[in-house]
Formats: C-alpha cells, sequence, structure tokens
C-alpha cells in the first residue's frame, strides 16, 4: 500500500495530529541549528499553552514516529523527534519528561570529539514512549536543575 493511500485512510484527527508533528519536527530542527536550546525550549513551551484535546499517549508517539520517517536527517534525529513528543504530549495534557544521556565510546552520527555519543527519549509515567533503544540503559541521563522538567510546568528557583 503506498503512503497515501495509508493517509487517506487514517482519520481526520490523525491527519491532523501527523500533520501537527511533521509541523513541529520541522520547525525544531530547523531551531537547533539556529537557536539558543533555552530559546527553543522556551518556544515550544508557549506552544504548549494551545490545549487541544486529549488523545491517547501512544497515538502521538505514532504520529512523531511516523513523521520523522518521512522527513530527511536533521528534521528526524532523535532531539528534534523528543522535542516534537514532548511538546505534543504536554500540548494534549499529559506530563512528559524529556531525557538526554551520553554515553562513552560511542560510534554513532551523535559521537563528537569528546568520545561521547548522545541520545534523547521521551518518558510518560516512567515508560519511553519516543527514542527507545535496546541498548538505551546504558546512556547515563543528564541532570541539571530543570532537566527533565515537563514543558507545561514553569521552571521553580
Amino acid at each position: 500500500m503506498l503512503p497515501w493511500d495509508r493517509l487517506r485512510r487514517t482519520s481526520g484527527p490523525e491527519r491532523r495530529l501527523l500533520a501537527e508533528a511533521a509541523s513541529l519536527l520541522l520547525v525544531t530542527g530547523a531551531a537547533l541549528r539556529v537557536c539558543p536550546f533555552p530559546w527553543l525550549r522556551k518556544g515550544l513551551a508557549l506552544y504548549t499553552r494551545l490545549r487541544a484535546g486529549r488523545l491517547p499517549a501512544d497515538r502521538v508517539a505514532w504520529a512523531v514516529s511516523a513523521a520523522a520517517r518521512r522527513l530527511p536527517g536533521w528534521f528526524s534525529g532523535c532531539l528534534p523527534q523528543a522535542l516534537a513528543a514532548e511538546t505534543l504530549l504536554a500540548r494534549h495534557g499529559y506530563r512528559p519528561q524529556l531525557r538526554i544521556g551520553v554515553r562513552p565510546g560511542g560510534r554513532g552520527p551523535e559521537t563528537r570529539q569528546s568520545g561521547l555519543e548522545a541520545h534523547a527519549w521521551v518518558e510518560l509515567r516512567g515508560a519511553v514512549l519516543v527514542g527507545a533503544l535496546d541498548d538505551l540503559s546504558t546512556f547515563v541521563p543528564l541532570e541539571r536543575p530543570g532537566a527533565g522538567a515537563s514543558l507545561c510546568r514553569r521552571h521553580e528557583r
């Protein structure tokens, strides 16, 4: 079955969710290239204030993953996917947690001169919704004040 045939068979709300996920992936992928990370997070936090009706969390994760499979590399990497998923989940009334982790000696595309490999994922109630890997437990989540805080809450001092 061709992708367009599958798209026509999805419901209206799922098509809108897929379009929103693709838009967020494009925005986050581009913004990560030109904006400081805190600015992007603040912008996405503003977007989450535009609440949407509550859709099942697994459908939101599906939309982000499905849209990412159809976009070029820098729009569909783990960080744009995690940011888009976190934003959409928060917009739909959930309290997701963005996780960014590192591990030494990586050989993947995220490996830098430091010899660290990075990965981003989103958890909801302790379960990984977006960014699951077979070896995810080998990544050490970065911790700092406010890290992993949900976009739907304000930072507290």
